[in-house]
């Protein structure tokens, strides 16, 4: 029979192993700690995981370590399970637009006033 293991802090799947035959209970398996008999549903996307919350698998966002861009140019990345990326949110970083005329005039003049 599997048994399948899930972190003991995050409930992310880990992986299978076989259990083993109960030796004082003929016909019974040994479930060790962090595991279930229940079998995970499969992965039905990119960035996200099965999860075992204690009662039954659920499938959760995982965008861990992804680095992502709002449109302002801030940098976003998540560490946790089922945070996902804000509405907007950019693969690569944004290139800031070329100053406006009325921008490069005031940079040229508060530098000179800088001298």
């Amino acid at each position: 029979m599997q048994v399948h293991h899930y972190h003991p802090d995050t409930g992310e799947y880990l992986g299978f192993s076989e259990a083993a035959p109960d030796p004082l209970d003929k016909g019974s398996w040994l479930v060790p700690a962090h595991a279930t008999t229940d079998e995970p549903p499969p992965k039905p996307r990119d960035h996200c995981l099965p999860v075992f919350n204690g009662d039954e698998w659920v499938i959760v966002d995982d965008y861990r370590g992804i680095q992502y861009w709002l449109p302002d140019g801030t940098e976003w990345k998540t560490k946790e399970l089922g945070v996902c990326p804000p509405e907007g949110a950019l693969t690569e970083k944004p290139v800031p637009p070329e100053p406006t005329l009325e921008e490069h005039i005031e940079a040229v003049n508060a530098a000179r006033k800088a001298q």
